[in-house]
């Protein structure tokens, strides 16, 4: 998939090309609608321990 990857100084996105001719649909699972995706945000940390904005069961991500 063709797109651009952009460092906001806070995390990484990557944001797919509008006229790509690629799309990568997301179904499936839980999922009750077919998605197209877009763009995806990447946050990551300097260490194992940080890095998600969120954690589960008390314990946080290297990345989210």
């Amino acid at each position: 998939i063709a797109g651009h990857l952009h460092n906001t100084g806070q995390f990484l996105v990557f944001r797919a090309d509008k006229d790509s001719k690629v799309r990568v649909n997301i179904t499936g699972g839980p999922l009750a609608y077919h998605y197209q995706f877009e763009e995806i945000y990447i946050h990551y940390g300097l260490d194992n321990g940080h890095g998600s904005e969120h954690r589960v069961n008390n314990y946080a991500f290297p990345a989210e």
